[in-house]
């Protein structure tokens, strides 16, 4: 089953397009991921979708993307795509997070103080691209987590990022 969130904004893209009348010649089942949403992979992995709610509508795309906690024995990552903080800030979620996968490649609309204040992690990720035209991670965000101590992976600095676990270390 393949399952994603479908907007007025996301549906004007080549992408969504696409991928729609990919679904559609190959008769794939899907639905819409919301609030609620659990899966549980083989390998004993969980996946636990936070938002957006299933009567969430936006003309914003970041506002549509998804927030999930990935969970595998004692360990948790947030998972928050380009969320904006207005949205992530009003959610409730237990912490701490071994990883927060910060919001829009670093973008200072991903986080501010209360994000940082309200979610603690050991280890923030930031997924960017090197010389990317927005320069992400924003400057503000950056000194955010230096003000929060919150150690920090980027990946327009080392490339990929793998985090292991044995789902206890």
């Amino acid at each position: 089953v393949l399952s994603f969130n479908s907007t007025d904004a996301t549906s004007e893209t080549d992408i969504f397009r696409t991928l729609r009348r990919l679904i559609a010649e190959d008769k794939i089942r899907n639905r819409e991921i919301s609030a609620g949403d659990r899966y549980i992979l083989s390998d004993g992995v969980v996946i636990e979708t936070l938002w957006p709610t299933s009567d969430f509508e936006s003309k914003q795309t970041n506002e549509e993307s998804l927030v999930q906690i990935l969970r595998f024995g004692d360990f948790r990552a947030l998972l928050t795509g380009d969320i904006t903080f207005q949205i992530l800030n009003s959610l409730t979620f237990q912490t701490p997070f071994q990883i927060f996968k910060l919001p829009h490649h670093g973008s200072k609309t991903g986080v501010d103080s209360l994000t940082l204040e309200k979610i603690r992690s050991y280890l923030g990720i930031i997924s960017s691209g090197k010389n990317n035209s927005y320069h992400h991670p924003h400057p503000s965000v950056l000194n955010l987590l230096k003000k929060y101590n919150l150690p920090y992976k980027r990946t327009d600095k080392l490339g990929t990022i793998e985090i292991v676990t044995d789902g206890k270390n």
